[in-house]
């Protein structure tokens, strides 16, 4: 017996149809969680792009707190000031370190990383360069600093670093972006293929085992299918159109982000979602032509809801195409990016705030700084001309000094020496008794006085023999007159000659010390020293009195300052000298020093 071929039981066949509904179902499980792991890509693509935005910003604000930390601190010099300084210190190296590691994957980075670490010590140590030439050597140093011009350029060249970190950052977003885009509209082509061909199976299977009704029934059941899985997907817009163009359903996530049930759409043109500057450009039917002719189409433009409201969107248009190459229709897959574009736009609008708000304030620091300039200028030039003046009034009082002292001397003294000698000569001669002898008195007398008013107003020792022996005169007539115990050491003995300027000025500051200790000392015994130390002059005058406050009345703002005291400053000043006063070598009583360094003109010898 010759064997018969073995017919293939219809069990055989519904068997391999449910091997192939479960393999669609399989692959629409698995296309399912692609794309859950996609979205969750994406949404960490997004986040890390956002937190390194974040951090460039902040980062470049913590520059921004440094340069206004110093600048203010140059400005103001208060402790306060240098806030914002060490706080953008503080603050710049943390976020340094957390872009370091949000980059640590990112190759397209680690350059423009790499680089700006390696300017930020520079301007971190021009501005501590800053802020300590303010500290020691106040705001003159500070502002030789700044005007080298290399913490601006230091700035500039950073906030181009940052600039480009920023836009790479972008770019490599919007890469990442594309590239799921680009895979997600892919993976739609090649489920729909997929499916399709799965399904034009089934149907062929089915036809075979239930003829033609339960091929449909089956078919029924696989749209049915299709339509829970649209509606489960609530984030997206998932819209059928026909070869026309018109909605013939939408899903859930299309109710929700379009505004219109499914019914209220169904028949509605592809135009419909489109704003009308758009649909009057024919852009609807555009974007068919070219999905029908390259399969898909991907883009990102604005969209209408239904209550005319507009929305940012990511449309991916894809063609259903038949076996034989007809287009059935569309399938459109739409997302709201609304949010995504608010974010960037407000970041975009923060940045141009930040930009305008730090040239506002280098505007502000440089006419603040123009105004400080100005305003130490004019004291300078007040305060020069008002030591000028001081100088020219000491100068001409002294001039005026040296005339009258003169004219007493030359005229009335000599006159009164003149009468002197006729009384004697007439006393010698007619001895007339005691009213020529009391008349020598008063004239005696008179020229005593004459001389002392004199020595008063200029002496006449101190432009003949010279300080010492002017000095001398004066500590012995101030001696005799208060009933001290005088003392006079000079140093070395055949002591130089001074400039008329020095000298002067040292006569004055010994005759000053020797009235006050005379008007407040109640002193015994004075002393004083004149010596040469190298090329520095010091004179001292020293009393053994109940001596008083040196510190409080020194002060140079000091409301008890005595007008004595302040001249001697003043003539000190005039010789580039310098005034001290102390307590008493025995500790009982003051002591008043002058210190002159005397340059080579200061001495008439040299």
């Amino acid at each position: 017996m010759s064997a018969t071929p073995r017919r293939r039981s219809p069990l055989d066949l519904t068997l391999v149809g449910f091997i192939m509904a479960g393999c669609v179902a399989l692959a629409l499980m698995a296309a399912t969680q692609w794309l859950a792991r996609e979205e969750r890509r994406a949404a960490e693509w997004a986040l890390q792009s956002q937190e390194v935005l974040r951090v460039i910003a902040d980062t470049r604000a913590s520059l921004v707190d440094i340069q206004n930390g110093h600048r203010g601190f140059t400005i103001e010099g208060t402790p306060e000031s240098l806030a914002p300084y060490a706080q953008g210190t503080t603050a710049i190296a943390r976020q340094s370190a957390h872009l370091r590691e949000l980059l640590r994957d990112t190759r397209e980075q680690q350059a423009n990383l790499a680089e700006f670490e390696r300017l930020l010590p520079a301007r971190l140590a021009t501005a501590a360069q800053i802020v300590q030439a303010r500290r020691t050597g106040g705001f003159d140093a500070a502002r030789e600093v700044i005007a080298t011009g290399t913490a601006a350029r230091e700035m500039e060249v950073l906030r181009t670093v940052l600039d480009a970190m920023s836009r790479q950052q972008e770019g490599i977003f919007r890469q990442r972006a594309e590239e799921q885009h680009s895979t997600l509209a892919r993976l739609a082509t090649s489920v729909s293929a997929v499916t399709v061909v799965l399904l034009t199976g089934l149907g062929l299977l089915y036809a075979q085992i239930r003829r033609r009704r339960a091929a449909q029934q089956e078919l029924v059941e696989s749209e049915e299918r299709l339509r829970l899985m649209m509606q489960s997907v609530v984030d997206y817009a998932i819209v059928m159109l026909d070869a026309a163009g018109r909605v013939q359903t939408w899903n859930s996530g299309a109710q929700r982000i379009l505004g219109s049930t499914r019914g209220e759409a169904q028949g509605r043109p592809l135009a419909s979602l489109y704003p009308p500057e758009d649909v009057q450009q024919g852009r609807p039917e555009a974007d068919l032509a070219r999905a029908a002719q390259q399969g898909s189409d991907a883009v990102e433009a604005w969209r209408v809801r239904s209550d005319g409201s507009r929305f940012w969107a990511s449309t991916v248009l894809n063609a259903i195409v038949s076996p034989e190459g007809e287009v059935q229709g569309f399938s459109m897959v739409l997302r709201d990016l609304s949010e995504r574009r608010r974010m960037d736009e407000e970041r975009a609008r923060v940045a141009e705030q930040l930009r305008s708000l730090n040239e506002t304030l280098e505007a502000q620091v440089a006419l603040r700084t123009q105004e400080w300039q100005q305003a130490n200028a004019d004291l300078e030039q007040a305060t020069l001309r008002l030591q000028q003046l001081s100088a020219r009034i000491v100068e001409h009082q002294e001039q005026e000094r040296r005339r009258v002292a003169y004219e007493l001397h030359e005229d009335m003294a000599q006159s009164m020496s003149a009468i002197r000698i006729d009384l004697v000569r007439a006393q010698q001669d007619a001895d007339s008794g005691k009213p020529v002898t009391d008349a020598i008195r008063l004239l005696d007398a008179l020229i005593a006085q004459t001389r002392d008013m004199v020595a008063r107003l200029r002496p006449t020792m101190l432009d003949d023999l010279g300080l010492p022996e002017a000095l001398e005169g004066e500590l012995a007539l101030q001696a005799k007159r208060n009933g001290w115990e005088a003392h006079l050491q000079v140093e070395p003995q055949d002591f130089p000659t001074l400039a008329p300027q020095v000298a002067t000025a040292c006569f004055r500051v010994a005759q000053e010390a020797l009235s006050n200790a005379a008007r407040h000392a109640r002193a015994r015994r004075v002393d004083v020293g004149l010596r040469l130390r190298g090329p520095e002059l010091v004179l001292a005058v020293e009393d053994d009195g109940v001596g008083f406050d040196a510190e409080q009345h020194l002060a140079a703002d000091s409301p008890s300052e005595s007008f004595g005291l302040a001249f001697m400053r003043e003539r000190a000043r005039q010789i580039d000298g310098r005034i001290e006063i102390a307590r008493a070598s025995g500790g009982r009583g003051a002591r008043v020093s002058l210190f002159v360094a005397l340059a080579g003109e200061a001495t008439a010898d040299s």
